[in-house]
């Protein structure tokens, strides 16, 4: 019987140093929402005239993952309510930003999406609650 001379490749043989991190555990995870679904995020970004990023930075801090396109049914109800919610708090684009660019450093980012959405239902509240300014007659 002939012996296999060939030797080994350096991918057979090369050690992996370094940081791994598990991609998938084998099991298939929820499929990604369609197109269709995702309009909703685009309307109330219309609607709140917020900025791409400042919804990639969102969905980053809401969902954990930046990319639209890989969100599940269910984040991207998540994400389209909380759109609602701030564009209905009468939020700001630079506002917004402004919380999430903050609340992005924190550890604890499950903790961070917590409190962004309990102060954008505050806002939400208090604008619903607060009476239009009335006209003053000529």
């Amino acid at each position: 019987e002939p012996k296999d001379s060939t030797p080994a490749s350096l991918s057979d043989t090369a050690t992996v140093q370094g940081r791994l991190t598990a991609v998938c555990d084998g099991k298939p995870g929820p499929a990604p929402a369609s197109a269709l679904e995702r309009k909703a995020i685009e309307h109330w970004r219309t609607v709140g005239r917020y900025k791409p990023e400042t919804i990639e930075a969102l969905a980053a801090l809401m969902c954990g993952q930046r990319m639209l396109e890989r969100l599940t049914r269910e984040e991207v109800r998540k994400l389209a309510l909380t759109l609602e919610i701030a564009v209905r708090g009468k939020v700001a684009q630079r506002d917004l930003a402004s919380s999430l660019t903050r609340l992005a450093k924190r550890d604890d980012r499950e903790q961070a999406a917590t409190e962004l959405s309990e102060r954008l239902v505050l806002k939400a509240n208090q604008a619903e609650l607060t009476p239009p300014a009335r006209k003053r007659a000529a």
